[in-house]
């Protein structure tokens, strides 16, 4: 082939979108740069395009960097690509540093290329940097226009912040800038997200004084958070208003508002509202189902829930992973594992692959009737199949395993776990618990060293739960100096640390000590828990201390707090 005719095939390949492969794009860039005479730059524009559309952002990257060490020109499109694939990376900083650049070369970067910037501030959170940002660039005579504001809007709605987005809208209208219909939904989802629906329904009727009309996303939008808020006869109301204006609800309508009528109970309504769609003509999907499905197995109406699943099959809709799991979960909230294991069996059948939520969703009941056998088969075949807990599942997961009596399965799963680097302070915390539970503290204190070693976040949590179980053993000596040692880790002991410490010494025989550490919290700020006077004066009247157990129990009763039967005892006698 020729040089003219391999550059005609790459640049179809490109316009083709099929370069699905980062490989695939890395490959043809090679074979581009050893073209003689080089491809001009606005060829491997096309190349690069066609990389980023498939999302190989870093290859992109990569294929300017080499473009750069060739000497091939950049331009403010190669640039802008680059900056895009930063942002996208969450590297908003390089990206501004590119726009920097674009200065510098005398190019001007058009409002497109400041609004992907703008963007990757927002996802990243840096709000008051995008907004900065859009002053200098009005600075310099850069025509923003609404859709760049629109960005910023989305950006401090996610972040909770929609009052400050409002007050955006408000300086943008003094500027007689013309705001659009997105920046509206931007702000009546924001509030919706935020549970303000009072203050969505304002900014809705203010559209029609501004002469922008709602379209059916807007209509979604507040129907989704009057359901939400518990406002479902105001949804209905909205529902019919949308009809009147001419919006045809969709499957996305409907299914929000049935959301919020199984919120509030009202499946008479969740009935109607499933024949108005079919008669409207819209096809209810498996979402419609499983929102019906799974509130129905939460109130414990699980013979009306399995009427729902069989509705949903009779009607050609296929039950997907999550429909099966809300069902199982329903009959396991209410013992029915007969019926799970049934649910759980037709799933397999049927090629729906359990995915670790349903997993979860089963073991733990299991445990919890205390079918320890079922639950651990299950849990095998979880393990098996490569399917690895989450941090919402597993610490549920642990906490029955642990209950089994099963701590070799608990170390099973946390290696597991690690090797898939999905372990964070929460489940490093149940484990040590759990070890620590089982009297097992000498492998908790490994743990505990691999946590040092290989993290620096180590926290107080970890370490009361260490102190209590070394504590707990008898294990006074270690316990005291990990509690020694918490200032050089930069942490600062709580009441739940001291709590230990003082039961610890109170157990050994060691009572001064204990009244020193007492007295030591005050001082550091931290005042002690009713938990912990009632567990000095009892060890001060077993040690024959009354005239100080009565000093501490005078302070308890100033401070509010109920001696405890052991702590009065004596006195009462």
């Amino acid at each position: 082939m020729s040089r003219n005719q391999v550059l005609e095939f790459v640049m179809n390949l490109c316009k083709e979108d099929r370069l699905a492969k980062a490989k695939d794009a890395l490959h043809f860039f090679k074979v581009m740069i050893r073209l003689n005479p080089l491809p001009s730059t606005p060829c491997f524009v096309q190349l690069l395009g066609a990389a980023v559309r498939r999302k190989h952002y870093a290859v992109a990257i990569h294929m300017i960097e080499r473009m750069d060490s060739m000497g091939i020109s950049r331009d403010i499109y190669v640039l802008s690509i680059l900056m895009n694939c930063l942002c996208r990376l969450e590297r908003s900083d390089l990206g501004f540093s590119v726009l920097t650049k674009m200065f510098k070369l005398g190019l001007e970067p058009d409002v497109v290329t400041l609004t992907t910037l703008l963007n990757g501030f927002c996802e990243e959170g840096k709000i008051a940097q995008a907004l900065t940002l859009v002053e200098e660039m009005r600075g310099k005579g850069l025509k923003v226009n609404v859709f760049t504001y629109s960005v910023i809007m989305k950006g401090l709605c996610r972040t909770g912040k929609t009052s400050k987005a409002v007050q955006l809208i408000r300086n943008l209208e003094e500027r007689v800038c013309e705001l659009n219909l997105v920046a509206y939904n931007t702000i009546v989802d924001g509030y919706c997200k935020e549970g303000l629906v009072e203050e969505a329904f304002g900014f809705f009727n203010r559209m029609s004084h501004c002469l922008i009309k709602p379209d059916i996303l807007t209509y979604n939008t507040l129907i989704c958070g009057l359901g939400c808020t518990g406002g479902w006869k105001q949804a209905k109301a909205l529902l019919e208003k949308m009809i009147h204006d001419g919006i045809h609800p969709d499957v996305i309508t409907y299914n929000s508002f049935i959301h919020g009528l199984c919120l509030c109970g009202q499946w008479e309504e969740v009935r109607v509202q499933l024949s108005e769609m079919v008669r409207g003509g819209i096809r209810p999907d498996y979402q419609t189902f499983t929102i019906i499905l799974d509130a129905l197995g939460k109130q414990g109406m699980t013979d009306e829930a399995k009427c729902i699943f069989d509705l949903m099959i009779e009607m050609g809709v296929q039950p997907n992973v999550v429909t099966y799991t809300s069902l199982i979960n329903g009959y396991c909230l209410q013992n029915q594992m007969d019926d799970a294991a049934i649910t759980f069996c037709l799933m397999t059948a049927r090629k729906c692959n359990p995915n670790v939520v349903t997993y979860s969703t089963l073991i733990n009941r299991y445990f919890a009737v205390k079918r320890v056998d079922k639950a651990m088969s299950l849990l095998r075949q979880m393990l098996e199949k490569g399917l690895v807990p989450n941090v919402a599942t597993y610490g549920c997961l642990m906490d029955g395993i642990f209950l089994a009596g099963s701590p070799r399965v608990a170390h099973q799963l946390f290696y597991k776990m690690l090797a898939c680097n999905h372990i964070n302070q929460q489940i490093y915390a149940i484990m040590l618990d759990g070890l620590c539970k089982y009297r097992q503290v000498d492998k908790a204190m490994a743990l505990f060293r691999h946590m040092e070693d290989g993290m620096d976040d180590v926290n107080i949590v970890h370490c009361n739960i260490l102190i209590k179980g070394l504590c707990e053993m008898g294990e006074l000596g270690p316990a005291m100096n990990l509690f020694n040692s918490l200032a050089a880790k930069g942490l600062q002991p709580d009441v739940m640390t001291f709590g230990a410490i003082i039961k610890g010494l109170c157990k050994a025989g060691q009572i001064r000590e204990a009244c020193k550490l007492l007295h030591n919290m005050k001082e550091k700020g931290c005042p002690p828990s009713g938990i912990i006077f009632n567990i000095v004066v009892p060890a001060l009247l077993k040690d024959g201390e009354n005239a100080k157990a009565m000093l501490f129990l005078g302070e308890m009763v100033e401070k509010g707090f109920s001696p405890n039967a052991a702590s009065t005892a004596k006195f009462l006698g």
